[in-house]
């Protein structure tokens, strides 16, 4: 399905902003994706700035404390978290779905072609790798797979069950290994 994505964003009349430079103000956006079609406006430039002032105001925190942690003044806590998250709100659930009909979940629950010469995944309905144009390829099929989602999840202390990121890599290298010995699949 990804080529019939392709094929329907073309048929939409491009605008280009002279130079390729983004100006002030809200740019519209078409977005075609494998589940839904979206018309949103975006100003990146404000984001930008919101961004920086963000990271301004952060750094200025983050050096208080250090300060105050130096003098002896400090009370001992961390930076400030946004607290425990309970629920979803309705914007949160609404962009959940958003990036979840944005993904093509062709190599998850589709059949395609791998190439045998260097990987590449394509479409079934081509003759041969777009990369490499060889016709050797083994067929995928995945249709019969039923959706889930597999999280790993550490403990609210979890500094001490995963000091740093190779052992967070070690466990994430152990649960993948576990998920195949036990469905034969990576």
């Amino acid at each position: 399905m990804p080529e019939l994505v392709s094929a329907a964003a073309d048929l939409l009349p491009g605008v280009v902003d002279p130079a390729g430079a983004l100006g002030e103000g809200p740019h519209w956006e078409i977005v075609v994706s494998p589940g839904g079609l979206r018309v949103r406006t975006r100003d990146y430039v404000r984001g930008d700035r919101d961004y920086e002032r963000q990271l301004r105001h952060h750094q200025a925190d983050v050096d208080i404390r250090a300060r105050a942690r130096r003098r002896g003044r400090g009370d001992g806590r961390g930076l400030p978290t946004r607290g425990r998250i309970v629920a979803w709100s309705r914007r949160s659930r609404a962009n959940l779905v958003a990036r979840l009909s944005d993904l093509d979940y062709t190599r998850l629950y589709g059949r395609y072609l791998t190439c045998s010469d260097c990987g590449t995944d394509y479409p079934e309905q081509l003759d041969r790798s777009p990369a490499r144009r060889s016709r050797r390829a083994m067929l995928v099929d995945r249709s019969g797979r039923l959706p889930a989602m597999l999280t790993l999840t550490y403990p609210g202390d979890w500094l001490t069950v995963a000091p740093d990121a190779e052992t967070v890599k070690r466990h994430f290298w152990a649960l993948c290994k576990r998920y195949y010995e036990r469905l034969g699949e990576r």
